[in-house]
């Protein structure tokens, strides 16, 4: 079960988190990799405007940054804990009343060391596979068009190592 604690809408949008094996410098650099060539020249516009990180299993900042995008959604390449995760959130998180602001800060240190110990196996295990390649993020969705939609759910990153995080 899926549970979405914020606003609902029709339209999505999934990041991505895509480990490249050389650092991205020209469009033949994202050509080699995803094909037609219009989706490969969105990833590239999007992706020069990036600093890639270095995919290192122990590096702080790309595994802050990699947590940081998992956190944000589902994903289907970690083990099936994105719902326990929802309903520890939904357990302890009483809507807006006393209660949740008086407990607010103790839950939310609670929340991340939850996530924290459910996502730091699929962080590094991700790492390790795509060790000194060059990690970019990418988020596309439905809601800007039929071609956004075929970015976002037309398997554009098949031929990396990369995990989809959906925020539908």
């Amino acid at each position: 079960m899926k549970v979405k604690l914020s606003f609902v809408t029709n339209s999505s949008s999934s990041a991505f988190i895509v480990a490249f094996p050389e650092r991205i410098k020209f469009l033949d650099d994202v050509e080699n990799y995803i094909h037609p060539e219009e989706k490969a020249e969105v990833v590239f516009r999007d992706a020069i405007k990036q600093k890639p990180l270095r995919a290192n299993p122990k590096g702080k900042r790309v595994r802050q940054q990699v947590f940081g995008t998992l956190e944000s959604g589902y994903f289907s390449e970690a083990p099936n804990y994105s719902n326990e995760i929802d309903i520890f959130r939904i357990n302890n998180c009483i809507t807006h009343n006393e209660t949740y602001s008086i407990f607010y800060d103790d839950f939310e240190k609670s929340y991340i060391k939850k996530c924290h110990k459910v996502l730091n196996p699929t962080i590094t295990n991700f790492l390790k596979k795509a060790e000194g390649q060059y990690i970019y993020f990418f988020e596309y969705g439905d809601e800007d068009g039929e071609f956004m939609s075929e970015m976002e759910h037309g398997n554009t990153f098949r031929r990396l190592k990369h995990i989809m995080v959906s925020k539908h």
